[in-house]
This record gives structure tokens, C-alpha cells and sequence, in this order.
């Protein structure tokens, strides 16, 4: 899924390992969803900023984009909602 400014996401790859500053999704620091504020288009980097008042760059597959919908009957307004259930976010 190709993420945009607006999206909301969550950091899986755990290449930066788990911290404060890289949020990773089920570690230490839980559940921390953040939205990509900014989008470097030559180094292909989105900027994120996490709901624990952090901010952070990350290449696409460092991110997974996040639906707070959670099932397929609540996301029928939703403009994405083909493409989440594509690739299986929800």
C-alpha cells in the first residue's frame, strides 16, 4: 500500500530497533500509531510523527499503513477501504 501525507501508520520492521524514537508496534513501547506529516520525494523518506511526541523518517517498508476502522463494516466511507482490504489491513 502506498503511503501518503495524512496516512496513518505504524512502525514493523524493527530495523532501528525498538525505542522511544522508532515506536515499534507490539514492543516495549506498544501501540503507537503515528501520521506521515511530510514526504522527502528524492530520498523516498516519510516523516512521521508519533502520538507519544516523537517524530521520526522512514523508508516505506520500515511502515505499515494503519486502519482505525478495524473491520470492513465500519469503512464503508472510507476512500482507501478497497485498497485495505487488498492488502489485508483489514
Amino acid at each position: 500500500m502506498k503511503l501518503k501525507i495524512g496516512d496513518n501508520v505504524k512502525y514493523t520492521s524493527n530495523r532501528y530497533c525498538d525505542s522511544v524514537y522508532n515506536p515499534l508496534w507490539g514492543g516495549k513501547y506498544g501501540k503507537v500509531v503515528g501520521r506521515v506529516y511530510e514526504m522527502d520525494g528524492i530520498r523516498g523518506r516519510k516523516n512521521v510523527a508519533w502520538n507519544n511526541d516523537t517524530e521520526n523518517s522512514y523508508a516505506d517498508c520500515d511502515l505499515e499503513f494503519y486502519c482505525k476502522k478495524k473491520s470492513k463494516d465500519n469503512c464503508f466511507k472510507c476512500k482507501r477501504r478497497l485498497e485495505c482490504i487488498t492488502n489485508g489491513v483489514i
